[in-house]
């Protein structure tokens, strides 16, 4: 059976809740969230003192996937409001 696009996008969603739902998953989240310093903002500097674009886009990649992984897993499927995410 061939999927559409939004079922795709839905069955997509049910992985990520399904990965990073359960202890293990939490685990390894938490531990995404520690590495890529999620909860802090930090502007690095280098050895001039000048800030270090190219660790701030790294740091910010990071973060980024971090946090495209709690979007989806926060997304309620059971609600309609909540489908406008699957957009993404």
């Amino acid at each position: 059976m061939n999927m559409t696009e939004e079922e795709k996008k839905e069955q997509l969603i049910r992985d990520y809740k399904h990965t990073f739902g359960s202890p293990e998953g939490e685990r390894v989240l938490e531990n995404l969230r520690s590495l890529a310093n999620l909860d802090l903002s930090i502007v690095p500097l280098d050895n001039n003192g000048q800030v270090d674009i190219y660790q701030v886009m790294k740091n910010e990649g990071q973060r980024a996937v971090v946090i495209h992984i709690l979007r989806k897993i926060s997304i309620d499927l059971d609600k309609p409001k909540q489908t406008e995410a699957i957009k993404e």
